[in-house]
């Protein structure tokens, strides 16, 4: 795929054929790679896995997937207090990947519910890693305390929501730390940064210039 600064970067999605206007960072869960279903992945061990299967057996699945595929990032990891999986195992399998990540020069994609003190705590202890924290919706004051710490946020169907406080936390949000996504919700790219731009008072081709320009020094693609 040929990049260029006119592209959408949509930093989170679990959907392939998104449009030639897009570059997208497919999602895969260990264990669920298929070849060549995208340019860009990536790549990690899902809290969630961990209800139902063994640390051992989905870490010995991430290193099988990882001869399939060459992801640009690994996550989305992270932590989860709303299941029901003991803490120190979330972390167990977490360090791991932050390891990973670091030998392998990738940046990391996180997924935290109720758990931003964790990812704080992570990013003190490990430093040296890129770090996203994607799906963002948290509170300004949350969203800073991420930000000072060196965390890119991408924001996504959360803006849309007038009950949720993310569009103030985009707003304070320093565009080289800057992404936007559609996860896995029925919306376009292309209206999250329509709607982004229209927070932000100003042009989709700025923001949309600015995130690529992000997207080009922390994950460095090949074309």
């Amino acid at each position: 795929m040929m990049i260029s600064e006119d592209l959408y970067v949509n930093l989170h999605t679990h959907q392939t054929g998104q449009g030639e206007n897009v570059i997208s960072v497919l999602n895969r869960m260990a264990g669920s790679v298929i070849h060549n279903e995208s340019s860009f992945y990536s790549l990690g061990i899902h809290p969630w896995q961990l209800q139902s299967v063994d640390p051992d057996k989905i870490i010995d699945a991430m290193h099988s997937d990882l001869k399939k595929c060459n992801p640009i990032a690994i996550g989305e990891a992270g932590f989860d207090r709303a299941i029901d999986v003991p803490l120190h195992k979330q972390q167990k399998v977490l360090v791991w990947q932050e390891e990973l990540a670091l030998n392998m020069n990738l940046p990391m994609i996180y997924h935290a519910v109720k758990a931003n003190d964790l990812l704080l705590a992570r990013a003190k202890a490990l430093p040296g890693l890129i770090r996203i924290f994607h799906g963002f919706a948290g509170r300004p004051t949350a969203a800073q305390q991420l930000l000072d710490a060196g965390f890119c946020l991408s924001y996504g169907h959360a803006l849309f929501d007038k009950r949720s406080q993310a569009a103030k936390s985009l707003i304070i949000t320093p565009v080289n730390q800057l992404f936007l996504e559609t996860d896995d919700r029925p919306i376009s790219i292309e209206e999250v940064y329509e709607h982004a731009a229209l927070l932000r008072g100003e042009t989709v081709e700025r923001l949309r210039n600015a995130i690529f320009a992000n997207f080009v020094r922390i994950f460095k693609p090949k074309e």
